[in-house]
């Protein structure tokens, strides 16, 4: 999505149609991934570097070595045709265009998902979106990546709370049963989101979440986005101070006005 997003700011600046290739979902040695924007109206078509190649004349190739904002891979793609490999992991390489953005990310499914009784309580409480990435930070390949701490969601839950009045937390998690175990610690109400098919769990939590009021995401750009579609105006976002495991980079990729925790 961070990809996506930063290709569509470039696609308007040039005033030229996004094209997505999608080789490096599937490289070797790495988790392959299914290509999922079509859960969402975004505007794109599929191409593939061979077409790049034999098609254009690439003046250089970009690679993102640091991760933050830079500003100069914007003025370097208005420069013919420029290839820019990278996670783009920051808003402001797209933040100019939210409201395009909020357009395309708007869900296929959602005239079916807004019937749901989850999506109801979510949009008619003072609901506070909590999220839990455990599985996979736990493979010994994504040692860079921080699990976090069950003190971290204690400390943001208080926080949470005696911020607004009345909260009610959804707890949403790829280890939901870890999550019913170990998050004891709640006060307020709060519902544990289980679905009896997981392979439909994706699309339609990442639309709950953008239907919640307030925020406390994991170290994980899936409730990232959560969290920066969600467009109540007077949302809370609380985030982790330290995103990345000791091997990581330092950098803490969110928004200036979300809270670091």
């Amino acid at each position: 999505m961070f990809q996506y997003a930063f290709g569509r700011h470039l696609s308007i600046m040039r005033k030229e149609e996004l094209l997505v290739e999608t080789s490096g979902l599937q490289r070797p040695g790495q988790e392959h991934r299914q290509l999922e924007l079509n859960n969402f109206r975004c505007p794109f078509g599929i191409t593939s570097m061979e077409a790049i190649l034999n098609n254009s004349r690439v003046a250089c190739f970009v690679r993102q070595c640091t991760r933050g904002f830079h500003p100069e891979a914007l003025s370097l793609a208005m420069r013919g045709t420029i290839i820019l490999e990278g996670f783009w992991q920051d808003e402001n390489y797209f933040k100019s265009i939210r409201e395009t953005l909020l357009d395309d990310f708007t869900f296929r499914d959602e005239g079916t998902f807004e019937q749901h009784d989850l999506a109801r309580q979510v949009t008619t409480t003072e609901s506070v979106c909590i999220h839990v990435r455990r599985t996979d930070y736990l493979l010994p390949q994504r040692s860079g990546l921080r699990v976090l701490e069950v003190d971290y969601y204690k400390s943001a839950v208080e926080a949470m709370a005696s911020r607004v009045r009345n909260a009610h937390f959804y707890i949403f998690s790829d280890d939901i049963e870890w999550s019913i175990a170990n998050l004891t610690f709640f006060k307020n109400d709060h519902t544990f989101i289980k679905h009896a098919v997981q392979s439909e769990r994706a699309a339609f939590d990442l639309y709950l979440m953008t239907r919640c009021k307030h925020f406390i995401i994991a170290n994980s750009t899936y409730s990232w986005w959560g969290a920066w579609l969600a467009r109540h105006a007077g949302k809370q976002v609380i985030a982790p101070q330290r995103w990345f495991g000791k091997v990581g980079p330092p950098e803490t990729p969110i928004p200036s006005n979300w809270i670091a925790f």
